[in-house]
């Protein structure tokens, strides 16, 4: 690939990411308007859908503290993950 072809892919990139963001916030404010008209209740039926907004818990390990309180176990229980971050800066 040359030079021109990665800034151009890069440049698509950027686009691509911005477009992403725009319909993420149209995403949420329709998901916003249509909880606000739900009000309290947790379900909706129309014609076409069941809506529902529904509260619920999820159980998470707080590591930084489990790190501080108990180091033993958590590099026990801590595993070593390999990965790869692609990033890009404009000069």
């Amino acid at each position: 690939m040359t030079d021109r072809q990665y800034d151009n892919r890069i440049k698509k990139l950027i686009e691509l990411k911005i477009a992403k963001q725009d319909l993420e916030r149209q995403i949420s404010a329709i998901q916003d308007e249509i909880k606000a008209e739900m009000g309290e209740e947790r379900t909706v039926e129309t014609s076409n859908f069941f809506i529902r907004n529904t509260e619920y818990e999820q159980r998470r390990v707080d590591s930084q503290k489990l790190k501080t309180s108990h180091p033993k176990i958590y590099l026990e229980c801590s595993s070593v993950v390999t990965a790869h971050r692609f990033s890009y800066t404009e000069k």
